[in-house]
């Protein structure tokens, strides 16, 4: 090969990489996080590593939290984010008062005799009558932390190795022959 052919080759390989670093591999990472944060949910777990035991499937009661994350991918930057109020405290955890702002709470009466549970059990069939207005207060709020999602404190190894695998996989296909 002669001295020009390898420098055009270098700018075009040099453009390519320049290219895939702006969305290109961002799109590719953001899929290989919502994917990893989705699997930690599936697996409840973090890192091979168990949540601590709850009754039921741990953090999906709704499915509010798992379904919340949403992404923003600019050039060469993925950030993953999760507006739902309580996903911080899961994620880390939090042992501390926490202020709770003035509300209103719906008050409830039984109507008729009550359904029956999967178990067995009897619950009761309730109405939503009213409500309530309940003060500002503080309360102690203790979560365990059940981390779901890699934080600047807490990164993720396994999601790294995968970031990693991804980027060099991307960068073999513009430097092979």
């Amino acid at each position: 090969m002669d001295f020009k052919k390898f420098e055009h080759t270098v700018i075009k390989m040099a453009q390519e990489v320049k290219e895939a670093q702006g969305m290109h591999l961002p799109q590719l990472i953001e899929s290989a996080a919502l994917e990893f944060v989705d699997d930690n949910f599936r697996s409840q777990s973090w890192e091979g590593q168990a949540w601590q035991p709850s009754t039921g499937t741990i953090l999906v009661k709704s499915g509010a939290l798992r379904r919340g994350f949403e992404s923003v991918v600019t050039p060469g930057q993925v950030k993953i984010i999760n507006e739902i109020p309580y996903a911080r405290a899961h994620n880390e955890g939090i042992d501390q008062e926490v202020d709770i702002p003035e509300h209103e709470r719906g008050k409830y009466e039984k109507v008729g005799s009550g359904v029956f549970t999967k178990k067995g059990k009897e619950r009761l069939v309730t109405k939503r009558t009213g409500s309530g207005r309940v003060k500002a207060h503080t309360k102690h709020m203790k979560l365990p932390k059940r981390q779901y999602a890699p934080t600047e404190g807490s990164p993720s190894p396994t999601l790294n190795k995968t970031v990693i695998t991804i980027i060099n996989s991307e960068m073999l296909k513009i430097l092979k022959p």
